[in-house]
């Protein structure tokens, strides 16, 4: 089992010299674990996001370290302890700084677990070779950040109301099942659509954080990819292109993931393909 996570600069920051607003890190956890972590901090902020991005992970991170060896997992309370530990040693005096998404996995050899509060989304890589690629998009681009949380009673009522959206649903899921199919005589190999579905959900499934469990054996997995939204902002190409460019062969080396990004990243810049928000994704390859 092994992980890495990878981040860069989209286009947009990189034409007006601001710096990157998503972070990334990744590790073990105990003897057992490991783990990935991302944060998107938000554009619309004016403000320094980039900070927060940071700000959220680590205190993400100090959560899962002070947890009991046998008992890591992101329960029923986590929102509450990662707002309390973010509170503890906040290091912003602007709140503004603070918005900013946070996707985490954590995985043992058997299990895997996914939580979002915000927006982005991932990918299940099946043994088969398809693909489950799931996106969270919430209705005019305003996710709920792990910040709100911070708000005073009155304060936060009044936010939550205004998360309304289409049918009191304000998230839109969009799950696409992707396979791979040879191409003209068998040279090449494309990543085609099979399934495509779409719902929308209530604010109550992200206000503390969406868990969602995998088994690896049940769900037929073989690694997990994590995204901020910047995948689905990539230039001058398609998103099952982009997809399968981002799929990486498995691999027991340090920084694995870093390493095969950063020759995708060259071989884009060579056709003027890049995202156009800021990418981030983590990487666990069982």
């Amino acid at each position: 089992m092994n992980v890495d996570h990878f981040f860069m600069t989209g286009r947009k920051h990189e034409i007006t010299g601001y710096p990157c607003e998503d972070y990334a890190t990744s590790g073990d956890l105990h003897k057992n674990y490991k783990y990935a972590i991302l944060s998107d901090g938000c554009s619309g902020a004016r403000s320094r996001t980039d900070i927060g991005a940071r700000l959220w992970c680590l205190a993400l991170e100090r959560v899962l370290l002070k947890m009991p060896s046998n008992s890591v997992y992101f329960g029923a309370d986590f929102a509450d302890e990662l707002i309390a530990e973010y509170v503890r040693v906040r290091a912003t005096p602007f709140v503004n700084d603070e918005y900013a998404s946070l996707v985490a996995l954590l995985a043992t050899n058997k299990h895997a677990q996914i939580w979002m509060m915000g927006d982005g989304g991932y990918a299940l890589h099946k043994n088969n070779g398809d693909i489950l690629l799931v996106e969270y998009i919430w209705e005019r681009n305003k996710p709920f950040y792990p910040f709100y949380k911070t708000l005073q009673p009155t304060d936060y009522e009044i936010l939550t109301d205004g998360f309304k959206g289409y049918k009191n649903r304000p998230v839109k899921r969009v799950e696409r099942e992707y396979s791979f199919s040879g191409g003209a005589f068998g040279a090449f190999t494309n990543l085609n659509v099979k399934n495509e579905k779409m719902d929308y959900l209530p604010l109550e499934e992200f206000e503390n954080g969406m868990s969602i469990l995998i088994d690896k054996e049940k769900d037929d997995v073989k690694a997990i990819s994590i995204f901020t939204d910047g995948l689905w902002s990539v230039r001058n190409k398609s998103l099952n292109q982009t997809l399968k460019d981002v799929i990486i062969s498995p691999s027991e080396e340090k920084d694995f993931l870093k390493r095969e990004m950063v020759k995708v990243a060259q071989q884009w810049a060579k056709k003027d393909v890049s995202p156009h928000d800021d990418f981030s994704m983590g990487h666990l390859i069982w």
